[in-house]
């Protein structure tokens, strides 16, 4: 008797330590992960960097083509040139912050010193690299495809400006003002493959570069709507002056193997590449105007480069926003 109620006490206290031995572990609570928040003061600090986010595409013209029709004394040509047939992806990253200003008194700077940073996925113009008119005695042709082509870039663009600010105007709920500015900038452009054999004279280049010195007028807005910290915004803008580019350098040849090569310049890459001693490079000064027009959320721009030899026009369009909009009102 005393035996057999040992047993069933023993078994009574074991059954319990077995259960809790079976029963799955109690899952620990999951740690809150703190949220990170964008305050208004964050946001105010990215809208001192007056930057914009661009989204959108350039055009640009097609090939020119000299079209013959019939034969002999009877053959006739007509010149067709497709306008703004052609169009390449446009990205930008472009900021425009205020680094020193002076005198607050009108409720904006009246003069200020603006660095300019753009970052741009682009078509530029590039020229073939030779000069139509070195050699006097060639007869005049009509353009064809090597007249000026387009080639896909990186580009960036550092440069400054200082200006003096006037009154503007007042509009609905947002108010305007103008500047006029002495600005200048350095550019860089990625180099393809393509056009880099082109350049034969200076083939180990991989960057276009420029150098631009002129005058900015420029359309600042400011939406009344908004409480303290208020940034004068640029919404238009035409950048003007005169400068050189790499990519409409021209090359002649001062030694007969120069010559040759710059006449047969796949021939000349799978020999000997004369030393860039016997070749004259040449960069004429050039007329280059930028315009951009930012309403809302539409980009709108054109750029011309005009000078000696091959000028161009490119048109862009697409969709902006403002850095501090990505982050929430």
């Amino acid at each position: 008797m005393h035996n057999s109620t040992l047993v069933a006490l023993t078994i009574a206290l074991w059954m319990p330590c077995a259960a809790l031995a079976q029963a799955p572990a109690p899952t620990p609570a999951p740690t809150p992960t703190p949220e990170v928040k964008v305050t208004s003061t964050d946001r105010d600090i990215l809208a001192a960097l007056r930057a914009q986010v661009t989204g959108g595409a350039i055009f640009f013209n097609g090939a020119p083509q000299l079209v013959v029709t019939g034969e002999g004394d009877a053959a006739t040509a007509t010149f067709r040139s497709p306008q703004f047939s052609q169009a390449s992806t446009y990205f930008s990253f472009e900021a425009q912050p205020e680094l020193f200003a002076f005198g607050t008194d009108t409720g904006y700077r009246r003069v200020t010193i603006e660095p300019i940073v753009n970052f741009r996925m682009t078509a530029i113009p590039v020229s073939d690299g030779t000069d139509e008119k070195t050699d006097t005695t060639k007869a005049i042709t009509a353009p064809d495809a090597s007249f000026l082509q387009s080639q896909k870039a990186a580009q960036v663009q550092l440069g400054g400006q200082i200006g003096v600010h006037f009154p503007g105007m007042d509009m609905a709920d947002t108010l305007f003002h103008w500047s006029i500015s002495l600005s200048a900038r350095r550019s860089f452009a990625s180099v393809t493959d393509e056009q880099r054999q082109k350049r034969v004279w200076d083939i180990d280049d991989d960057l276009f570069g420029s150098n631009l010195i002129g005058g900015r007028l420029t359309l600042y807005h400011q939406s009344k709507k908004k409480a303290e910290g208020k940034v004068w915004t640029p919404g238009a803008y035409i950048d003007a002056g005169f400068g050189w580019f790499e990519s409409f350098e021209i090359a002649s040849g001062l030694t007969p193997a120069a010559r040759d090569c710059l006449g047969n310049r796949s021939a000349c890459l799978a020999g000997t590449i004369p030393s860039q001693d016997e070749f004259a490079t040449d960069r004429k000064r050039r007329f280059y105007a930028e315009a951009r027009l930012l309403l809302k959320n539409l980009y709108l721009g054109i750029d011309i480069n005009n000078g000696a030899g091959r000028d161009d026009m490119r048109f862009v369009g697409g969709f902006t926003m403002r850095l501090e909009s990505l982050f929430g009102q």
